[in-house]
């Protein structure tokens, strides 16, 4: 609606929409009206008008105005005007139920008509100047509307029409929340930020029902007699069941004085029931109550009865007609007492099928407690494996030491050669059993960087030369680039050298002798930008959203070419991520891959001695061999 003071097309009223006009100048409300109805028109839409204050004669020549062959429309049945009285009144006054069948049959006919949509401008003045009464039902009206007319078919557009000069202050506001979009004088507001949803408005009214009852607001009375109509005949209670029975929620209502109770369709339907199989009573329906839960439930029941509590809610269980059991959810609510004793009357409350949410709620708490089995699994496993790798690699060691002694012995050679592939697969166990640990420490939320303000730059580039000699000896080269000395930037130097010397191993186990690996650090948008790239083997591109997935490989089979466990660069993404950082990586298959890690400049708050970190070169030559332990033989 072009004509809005709010041009935003995202912002204009579109299907679905349910609106309200409060105007409070004739000149706005034909504006808006005249302009709602063209566009209608225009996009072949059936348009209902349903006004008083704005004379059908004025309206039509308003329309003519605007070159519309109003003689065209009115003989196609496009347009429609009609008088509010012919509408929402009757010789009985205004029943929202009668409006409701009205709009029924309305929007039941646009459904076997070729029209692309239904919209709606409907006057409320016929409320105006009525009773208390009327300006009561007019509010049920509209939440009638909103859980059931509303969603009964998408292609619609209502604009309710209040003439703000005429109604009281609470009607105004209480059509405010009702409505999710608001045109006040040509200005919209969409969406309409003061909207209370169908639940809230479904509590409200409750809440209103159980006032007028405790209180017996509607009789003058101090209450109704046990030979008046049953509860279940009482117009509030009709409202109420006729707005439930949209949500799909049950609905029961108990007469305390004479045990009897009633319950809706949709109680029998979650159980299985037909419609001619009822309860009349409290002794059958405790019939279907699960034996576990009956006493509680009681309980809870006779509480409301003795008045300690106002309302309740509980999880019961009901055994449905094919012989299982379904979890219902049983709300209630005291709403009718005898003022001078006290005394419970009556009671009403909805019932909605929770079994679904119990079961994926079990499902899952299954799968929370399998989780920590695996996480306890693999923590107790990792340590219980470590100590005897660190036993047999100090005897390794130890035995090293003897070895080198003994200079004489002819076996010198077999001996050390026997030695280097005992101890390196030490360490690959070693590498295996510390990634799974780290993973299960991650996992448990124990694993925590430690950050330092650090040359980011000179680090890198030390653990580059420290693993040179290695990787030229594998007949491989490796280079190291950067456009930038020194960056100061907040990072953990251990989980650095981890990711870093990671990606190295796997750089030189999928790179053929004679291959290159560059690594490259850069600045970019405030982030620290390492690169590594190689020039190996290459992964397929289907397989590189699975690369950074625990315990995923390249290659799966008995008789791959390089070893693995799969954890590697899950831990390395893991790590990253800890720095506020994130991985990428880029391959074609046989021409080489890159990985990319960016990493936030920023430092922390209380700064350590830059010295504090030496080099890898100098303290952590046993994490290289660690590393690269699928390497070396």
């Amino acid at each position: 609606m072009t004509m809005l003071k709010n041009t935003d097309k995202s912002q204009q009223l579109t299907f679905g929409d349910h609106a309200c006009l409060l105007y409070s100048n004739m000149d706005d409300y034909r504006h808006i009206a005249v302009h709602y109805i063209i566009e209608g028109l225009i996009h072949d839409e059936k348009v209902l008008c349903i006004i008083d204050e704005y004379p059908k004669a004025l309206l039509l020549e308003d329309l003519e105005k605007k070159n519309i062959d109003t003689h065209k429309s009115l003989a196609s049945g496009q347009l429609i005007i009609n008088n509010v009285k012919n509408v929402y009144q009757n010789p009985a006054g205004f029943n929202p139920y009668k409006t409701l069948e009205y709009w029924n049959e309305q929007l039941q006919m646009i459904k076997r008509e070729k029209f692309h949509g239904f919209r709606v401008l409907a006057e409320m003045i016929f409320a105006a100047d009525g009773t208390e009464k009327t300006l009561h039902a007019l509010m049920e009206y509209e939440m009638l509307s909103n859980t059931h007319s509303m969603h009964f078919y998408d292609n619609h557009l209502y604009l309710c029409v209040f003439d703000k000069r005429k109604f009281p202050i609470f009607i105004l506001e209480d059509m405010i929340k009702k409505h999710t979009a608001i045109i006040n004088g040509i200005e919209l507001i969409k969406p309409n930020p003061y909207y209370v949803n169908i639940k809230e408005q479904l509590r409200e009214h409750a809440e209103r029902i159980s006032l007028r009852k405790h209180f017996t607001l509607e009789t003058g009375t101090d209450h109704e007699s046990t030979d008046a109509k049953p509860f279940k005949k009482n117009k509030d209670m009709e409202i109420l069941r006729y707005v439930l029975s949209a949500t799909g929620d049950g609905i029961w209502e108990w007469n305390i004085e004479t045990n009897e109770v009633y319950f809706s369709k949709a109680f029998f339907n979650i159980l299985g029931y037909g419609e001619d199989e009822t309860i009349k009573d409290c002794s059958e329906l405790v019939k279907l109550i699960h034996p576990k839960d009956v006493s509680e439930f009681i309980g809870i029941i006779y509480k409301c009865c003795r008045n300690e509590v106002h309302r309740f809610s509980h999880e019961v269980r009901f055994k449905k007609k094919i012989g299982e059991y379904a979890w219902l959810r049983v709300k209630g609510v005291s709403i009718q007492k005898d003022i001078g004793s006290g005394k419970l009357l009556s009671m009403v409350g909805v019932i909605n099928d929770v079994t679904e949410k119990k079961k994926i709620k079990r499902e899952l708490d299954e799968k929370i407690y399998l989780e920590k089995l695996r996480t306890d699994f693999f923590a107790n496993l990792s340590h219980e494996l470590r100590t005897p790798i660190n036993i047999i690699l100090g005897s390794l060691q130890l035995q090293e030491l003897h070895i080198n002694a003994d200079k004489y012995s002819e076996c010198i050679d077999k001996y050390k050669k026997t030695q280097k592939r005992m101890k390196q697969n030490c360490y690959r166990l070693l590498r295996i059993v510390n990634n799974l640990i780290d993973i299960t420490r991650i996992d448990a939320g124990f694993y925590t960087p430690n950050f330092k303000n650090f040359d980011i730059v000179k680090l890198i580039k030390d653990i580059v030369l420290s693993v040179e000699d290695y990787i030229k000896n594998t007949g491989l080269s490796i280079k190291f680039h950067t456009n930038i000395n020194r960056l100061i930037i907040a990072c953990d130097p251990e989980k650095i050298e981890r990711i870093i010397l990671n990606l190295l191993s796997n750089a030189v186990k999928f790179t053929e002798s004679g291959g290159k690996i560059n690594v490259k650090i850069s600045v970019d948008n405030n982030e620290v930008i390492i690169a590594i790239k190689d020039s190996g083997i290459g992964i397929p591109q289907e397989k590189l959203d699975d690369i950074f997935n625990r315990f995923s490989q390249v290659d799966k089979s008995l008789s791959r070419n390089h070893e693995g466990s799969g954890i590697g660069l899950a831990l390395v993404k893991s790590l990253v991520e800890m720095h506020g950082g994130r991985i990428s990586a880029k391959s074609q298959l046989n021409n080489g891959s890159q990985f990319t890690i960016s990493l936030p400049i920023r430092l922390v708050s209380q700064q350590r001695s830059l010295q504090e970190a030496k080099t890898i070169g100098e303290t952590n030559v046993e994490r290289i061999h660690i590393e690269f332990s699928d390497i070396y033989f």
